[in-house]
């Protein structure tokens, strides 16, 4: 019964923002819509951000966390996708309300998590100075709520196959960089210390 009571809170939630901008929706539209009281739903979210939170994070648990970064950044685009397919106008709020730095906000603890073991399952055996780690994670999850909020406001956007294989190559390339960067600074360091011996 508690599962069911949260999915009837979050396709209440879906239905009205389908019609309301994020920020007009009340925890009462909530409620009235499906039939459960204000404790119940206080219960299960704390506000109506968590429950955009909550949405969020079922889609992103879905994804491997045993990927590649450009098989990741594939599956979390194309989840998005479907999403945003399956709820149009509610997402389009989302969009408006949120923005890029909203969505930043509510979704990087989710996304970093899924991130960062793509990030480990590629560069597993190759020194990656923390800092270095924590500016690959930003820069990588930024440009993945950029893409998906701008292709949220265009009025055709590319087919999100296409778009989210486009999403994998760039991942893709960019790591084999990375690596080769990384193997060439060792040898240049092994290169310098030789010739000091």
């Amino acid at each position: 019964m508690p599962s069911f009571t949260k999915k009837a809170i979050l396709d209440a939630f879906l239905r009205i923002a389908a019609k309301k901008p994020l920020e007009k929706i009340t925890v009462r539209d909530i409620v009235d819509a499906c039939g459960v009281n204000r404790n119940t739903f206080y219960y299960y979210f704390q506000d109506i951000y968590a429950v955009v939170e909550e949405l969020g994070r079922i889609s992103i648990a879905s994804v491997p966390q045993d990927r590649s970064l450009g098989e990741t950044l594939e599956l979390l685009y194309l989840q998005w996708a479907s999403f945003m397919e399956e709820h149009p106008r509610a997402m389009r709020s989302f969009i408006i309300s949120l923005g890029a730095d909203g969505a930043d906000r509510y979704f990087a603890p989710m996304l970093d998590e899924v991130l960062l073991a793509a990030l480990s399952h590629d560069m597993a055996g190759t020194p990656l100075p923390p800092a270095r780690q924590q500016l690959l994670l930003d820069f990588v999850r930024c440009a993945l709520i950029g893409v998906c909020v701008n292709t949220a406001r265009q009025k055709d956007p590319p087919a999100s196959a296409v778009c989210g294989a486009e999403l994998r190559r760039l991942g893709d390339a960019m790591l084999t960089g990375l690596r080769q960067e990384i193997h060439t600074s060792e040898e240049n360091r092994k290169g310098q210390e030789g010739e000091k011996t």
